[in-house]
């Protein structure tokens, strides 16, 4: 090796030892809290709500599969979340119209044109219980042989917002609040 090749490569090892070294000098920092986030928000946040989520266009408008769309996928309100009873599903109980424009493509035309495409959107939602299985379903069931519970009694249990109360005090008794032996009733 010349000098100039010894100087570069020295050069390259201070560099690397620098680099290596600089992480070491840098205070530790959390990227996060160590909050814990309490049972009623997660309950609140978690509850069968509408939600903006992204929903793919094609799966929307299969017929056009043949096309490419940009964006390939659009923000949509749509009910989601959990009912707190499996016999139950968040489903939507109002919907309404929205329209958007997005570029479609016909890539084996090399035609590109921008377009007003409809999509459906929630505006509230509500837990029902959930839709009866086909007998094709039924059969691929992994409870198969369980018995079925009415559709009645899935809304006689289907818990409100204020479940997370009632929850709370069933997990934490020991947060229950005491009621003095004279105000129980006789």
């Amino acid at each position: 090796m010349d000098s100039a090749g010894v100087r570069r490569y020295s050069d390259t090892v201070l560099l690397l030892v620098f680099l290596l070294w600089v992480p070491a000098c840098q205070p530790f920092k959390l990227s996060r809290t160590t909050e814990v986030i309490l049972f009623e928000e997660v309950w609140n946040r978690s509850y069968c709500r509408t939600i903006e989520v992204l929903v793919d266009v094609i799966k929307e408008y299969p017929s056009e599969s043949a096309y490419i769309f940009k964006p390939s996928c659009v923000p949509l309100f749509r009910c989601a979340g959990c009912c707190g009873d499996e016999k139950l599903q968040c489903t939507a109980q109002e919907t309404h119209n929205i329209t958007m424009q997005i570029i479609k493509l016909k890539p084996s035309e090399h035609v590109t044109q921008q377009e007003e495409k409809t999509f459906t959107e929630h505006s509230s939602c509500e837990c029902r219980p959930r839709r009866k299985r086909l007998k094709g379903e039924r059969r691929n069931s992994k409870r198969r042989g369980q018995k079925r519970n009415s559709s009645k009694l899935a809304r006689e249990t289907a818990p409100s917002r204020s479940e997370p109360q009632k929850l709370k005090r069933l997990l934490h008794p020991d947060l229950q609040p005491t009621v003095p032996e004279s105000q129980l009733p006789t």
